[in-house]
């Protein structure tokens, strides 16, 4: 994790042994599921890229996958990543939220 982690210059004891189960954030409608796994995947390398942490980076991928499922396909409901950003931290809501 050190060696990958110095090049994307992570820092690594923030990564290092770190798990959690991100909840899904909720959306109207459900369009289609075409492309939400692969956008989730992009959203995530990209905070990763712009050097967020861990939770950020799974908020990120979750929120991103998320917004896919509200086009008809992988790209119609993507927005950029500094508008995902607002959206979570707006209190945009997830399932199993009180």
């Amino acid at each position: 994790m050190e060696k990958v982690g110095a090049k994307l210059e992570l820092k690594a004891r923030k990564w290092n042994s770190f798990s959690r189960f991100e909840k899904s954030y909720k959306i109207d409608h459900v369009v289609s599921g075409t492309g939400a796994g692969d956008t989730s995947i992009a959203a995530f390398l990209a905070s990763l890229l712009k050097g967020m942490g861990p939770e950020e980076a799974l908020e990120n991928a979750a929120a991103t996958g998320a917004l896919c499922c509200t086009g008809i396909d992988a790209l119609e409901g993507l927005e950029p990543l500094e508008a995902v950003r607002m959206m979570i931290k707006s209190g945009w809501k997830k399932y199993d939220d009180a």
